[in-house]
């Protein structure tokens, strides 16, 4: 059991020796993870726990999938949706929002990222939301069937 933590432990931190670079803890520091956890796994080279690989990866952006098991690409796929260049405005489209339609719209967002398995990072996540809110705005009766189509559509992004 204890080797196959250790084994765990060098596997992972191979990985990370992938995206970090030469500067560990300049690199953690960069995307905001505490250093005191990053430290404490890094100088044991040990596995941390998945929630803090969680945690990881919704501030480095990379693939939770990836940080705990090291399959698939290590980023997170961008997920675009091109709408007509009118919604590219992100002062008209601010002033163009109900919060009704934010709601739904961010709702939707967080049920595909979490049946998709993603994660994305804050500023993403937030172009994301903006881009569906304007299409439910353009088309407020998409039906159930045609809400799953836009997340089909998505998933192959």
């Amino acid at each position: 059991m204890k080797a196959d933590k250790k084994q765990l432990g060098e596997e992972f931190w191979e990985r990370m020796e992938l995206v970090i670079g030469d500067s560990p803890y300049s690199w953690a520091s960069q995307h905001g993870i505490p250093k005191s956890s990053f430290q404490s796994a890094y100088e044991r080279r040990a596995k941390p726990l998945d929630k803090t690989l969680d945690k990881w990866a919704k501030l480095t952006g990379l693939n939770a999938h990836w940080l705990k098991t090291g399959q698939g690409n290590p980023q997170v796929p961008t997920i675009t949706l091109d709408l007509p260049p009118e919604y590219n405005d992100h002062q008209q489209a601010i002033q163009n929002i109900s919060m009704g339609r934010l709601m739904e719209a961010l709702i939707f967002v967080d049920e595909f990222l979490e049946e998709t398995n993603r994660t994305m990072t804050a500023e993403h996540k937030a172009e994301l939301v903006i881009k569906v809110c304007h299409l439910l705005a353009i088309m407020p009766e998409l039906d159930d069937d045609q809400k799953q189509a836009l997340k089909d559509t998505l998933k192959i992004a």
